[in-house]
């Protein structure tokens, strides 16, 4: 498993709506799980590998958690919509230990991103403590262990829409 430390503080995250709901049942937003990360989490117990959707000629092992209907909108299955918290967040994937970072593929580049929707981000990405994590990450996605990552499952980077902010244009992976 992969540490991250968290930029975001708790109770901002708490606080907020943004994470974990999802306007439509198929989104780029959903969490992607690396394969590691789905054994471990069935293996554990923690969730069953049926919530979990490959898409159709997929070339990589990365899936999207399926997400459940609530109200007018979707929620991600391993999110408790009455304490505001993930049940699983010590196993959360990659994908969500970033955020509100992301894995961007854009006109054939990757990249680092930033989700400009989270108001945290908003109100202190150009704040000292936000360009040292940032810079972090950099040195993260530019490791060894992360180049294999990004070669067993290229699907990690995604295209997302304009309110991503791309941060920085990563090494060839």
């Amino acid at each position: 498993m992969i540490f991250l430390e968290q930029l975001v503080p708790q109770e901002v995250c708490l606080s907020c709506d943004g994470c974990c709901r999802y306007a439509q049942a198929a989104s780029v937003w959903s969490p992607l799980f690396l394969f590691e990360e789905i054994q471990e989490l069935t293996q554990k117990n923690l969730v069953p590998s049926c919530i979990f959707s490959h898409a159709k000629g997929s070339f990589h092992k990365a899936a999207r958690i399926d997400l459940v209907a609530h109200g007018d909108h979707f929620i991600c299955p391993c999110f408790d919509e009455k304490t505001r918290q993930c049940k699983i967040y010590l196993y959360r994937p990659l994908d969500c230990r970033l955020y509100p970072f992301l894995l961007v593929r854009q006109e054939g580049r990757l990249a680092l991103g930033v989700d400009m929707k989270c108001p945290y981000i908003r109100e202190h990405l150009e704040e000292a403590p936000t360009r040292e994590y940032t810079k972090d990450l950099q040195d993260f996605l530019s490791s060894p262990e992360f180049r294999i990552i990004a070669q067993n499952d290229p699907g990690i980077f995604q295209e997302y829409p304009s309110d991503v902010q791309v941060l920085a244009v990563l090494p060839e992976l």
